[in-house]
């Protein structure tokens, strides 16, 4: 279900299109201006703080391991 909602957003395109020539160019894509505005942010986040980086826990630890587990 996440799969099909995040295709669905990428390409619903008819939400962020222009409609209304008589309105200046900003308010007719503000959708896509905002939209730019928020990756653009977050990628230039990302990649000069490289907190994603900086963990020091291994991998797969947030999985627990059957550890004496009473069997039914």
């Amino acid at each position: 279900m996440n799969v099909a909602a995040l295709v669905y957003g990428i390409l619903a395109v008819n939400i962020s299109w222009a409609r209304s020539p008589e309105k200046s160019w900003w308010e007719n894509w503000i959708v896509l201006l905002c939209g730019a505005v928020v990756v653009g942010t977050g990628l230039l986040y990302m990649f000069t703080t490289h907190h994603y980086g900086r963990g020091d826990a291994p991998a797969g630890d947030a999985v627990p391991e059957k550890q004496g587990l009473p069997s039914d």
